[in-house]
């Protein structure tokens, strides 16, 4: 409630000059068509997200893309050919199947720890999403242990035969009562 009173709910906040990113549209751009460096330059400064960004950083990640990244065993990831001389770019053997298979970039999302209590035993995270969906008294399965809704709230199964069974029976019980209620809200 906190959250949506401040309005930060669901708030969308566009990165400033997300590399990763850029690098990606880089590949993309040149598997498709050869480019001039600086017809390249200017269409990227037309997306928002990349309207601040320096000359500087963007050469930085062409030496990137087209000399490829040094480890042990050689250099790896260069994806794209640079004639420096006429300042032309042109994807590399390769680089159209890794713009196709490794586009898009992964959300940050917050873990939020899960603790059994009374006793204020730390047992493990979860991520946002499920964090955000569940509800108190849920159960959860962690690995072969269920987090019963029980009496004793927040104990956790730890491995007997008996009480598994007894946390899945409730939980069971628990999803049915859950959608009979759904399903009188609609009636």
């Amino acid at each position: 409630m906190r959250a949506i009173r401040l309005g930060e709910l669901d708030r969308i906040v566009i990165p400033e000059s997300p590399l990763d990113i850029l690098s990606q549209q880089i590949v993309a751009a040149c598997a498709a068509e050869d480019w001039q460096e600086d017809d390249l330059y200017a269409l990227v400064r037309r997306a928002f997200p990349f309207r601040n960004l320096a000359r500087s950083e963007f050469d930085e990640v062409i030496a990137m893309l087209s000399d490829g990244i040094a480890a042990r065993r050689g250099r790896y990831g260069a994806y794209l050919h640079r004639d420096q001389v006429n300042k032309r770019l042109r994807g590399r053997r390769g680089s159209r199947l890794a713009a196709i298979t490794s586009g898009g970039a992964i959300p940050e999302n917050a873990l939020y720890t899960v603790i059994a209590e009374p006793e204020a035993i730390v047992i493990g995270t979860v991520d946002e999403d499920f964090a955000v969906e569940s509800l108190r008294g849920d159960i959860m399965l962690l690995g072969n242990n269920f987090l019963a809704d029980s009496p004793r709230a927040g104990r956790i199964g730890t491995g007997g035969r008996r009480e598994r069974r007894a946390a899945k029976r409730s939980f069971l019980e628990r999803r049915k009562r859950l959608r009979e209620q759904k399903s009188c809200r609609r009636g």
